[in-house]
Order: structure tokens, then C-alpha cells, then sequence
């Protein structure tokens, strides 16, 4: 996996069925591409672009992992979240922010729960999944606004990686404009190796608006 762009467009139903529409773009020595569309009762919820690439051998240089924090907090009702069995979420301590709030913070340690089977397309999958929790912005947001849904999602993986280990989720709010809030962020393992860069776009708008 190289990168991934998404674009939540409608509220899933889960007691629809979703189908899927694939776009094979291209296939080269290095690198192919692929878009998805997920669709329900005919209209289209999602849309993704995705990019894959052959691992290659060259020198690197990665952001290191921000300080703190050095390890996963200790846990604790107020600051784990089991996200439907599927992960462990530990939210970091962030000034401004009471944890009163369900949506988890921009700071936190999350890893998947096993067993998990020794398949690195698994382990991508959950990556992309785990990197689109958390937001600064509800934090962030100025006075008498809310923080709504994502509208678009995009992730650029560095460092193939396992998932069932614990990595580090840090999120920095970026620019706030036209109803529209960025964050720009990154994923660390535990061991400090930055493995992917995230960014993405929350809704906010007034609270009279919700």
C-alpha cells in the first residue's frame, strides 16, 4: 500500500447491503492504482483512490515521533476505549480536554486485538482503519461550534507494519475555513518509526446548525 484518498459522500445503513464498483487504472512494474465506489439502494456513499507500490530499498528519512509521550498510558474507564472488540484506544491526557467528549482526542495509542492472522494486507487494512480515529478539533474548535462528520480521508503509508503492536496517533489541527477543519497528522510504532502520515477534513459548523 502507498496511499489512500477518501471521500465519505453519504450516511451508510447497516442493514443495507453495499456494493462495490472497481476501477483497475493502472498496473505498472512499481506502481498501480485502483478507485472503489461503495454504493447503497443505488447512490453512492463512499468513493476511494488507492495507490500500491512494490517495496523498494532506499536511504530514508521519517519524522520522528513527537515527545511526549514514550509509551501507552496506563488505561483507565475514563481513558480506554474498546472500539467494537475490534481495537484497544487509549487516549493521551491533552490540555483542554475534559474526556467528557466520546470522540477520542488527537493524541492516543491504539492497537488491534488478536489473534490476527500473518497476512500484511490485513494489517494494511486495519491501519487505514485505526488512522481515521481521533480529531484536534474538538478540542480546537472555536466557541460555539460543533465538530460534524469527516468529509474526505487520506493516508500515506511509509512502513509496512503489524497492527496487533501499540503505535501512536498524533493529530494537529491545520486550518479551520469554509465550514471546513483540517487536521494533518501522523502514526508511529511504539518503537518510535513513523509509519504513515494522515490528513483529513472534519465538518464544523455552528451548534444552531446541527
Amino acid at each position: 500500500m502507498q496511499s489512500v484518498h477518501a471521500y465519505f459522500l453519504r450516511t451508510g445503513r447497516p442493514e443495507l447491503p453495499i456494493e462495490f464498483e472497481l476501477h483497475r487504472d493502472t498496473d505498472g512494474r512499481s506502481f498501480s492504482a485502483r478507485r472503489v465506489v461503495a454504493s447503497q439502494a443505488g447512490r453512492p456513499i463512499f468513493s476511494m483512490i488507492c495507490s500500491f507500490h512494490v517495496p523498494e530499498q532506499t536511504p530514508e528519512r521519517l519524522r520522528p515521533m513527537p515527545d511526549p509521550p514514550t509509551a501507552p498510558p496506563a488505561g483507565g474507564d475514563h481513558l480506554t476505549l474498546d472500539l467494537d472488540g475490534l481495537f484497544e484506544l487509549r487516549r493521551d491526557l491533552v490540555e483542554g480536554d475534559d474526556h467528557q467528549d466520546p470522540r477520542v482526542s488527537g493524541s492516543m495509542w491504539v492497537r488491534a486485538l488478536g489473534p490476527l492472522p500473518d497476512d500484511a494486507v490485513v494489517h494494511d487494512c486495519l491501519l487505514l482503519y485505526a488512522s481515521d480515529h481521533g480529531t484536534p478539533w474538538h478540542v480546537a474548535r472555536p466557541e460555539g461550534t460543533d465538530v460534524g462528520p469527516s468529509l474526505d480521508h487520506s493516508v500515506w503509508v511509509h512502513q509496512r507494519t503489524w497492527m496487533d503492536q501499540w503505535h501512536h496517533l498524533r493529530h494537529e489541527p491545520t486550518a479551520l475555513a469554509d465550514a471546513r477543519g483540517l487536521y494533518t497528522g501522523g502514526m508511529w510504532r511504539a518503537d518510535g518509526t513513523h509509519v504513515a502520515t494522515v490528513a483529513q477534513e472534519n465538518l464544523i459548523r455552528p451548534m444552531d446548525r446541527r
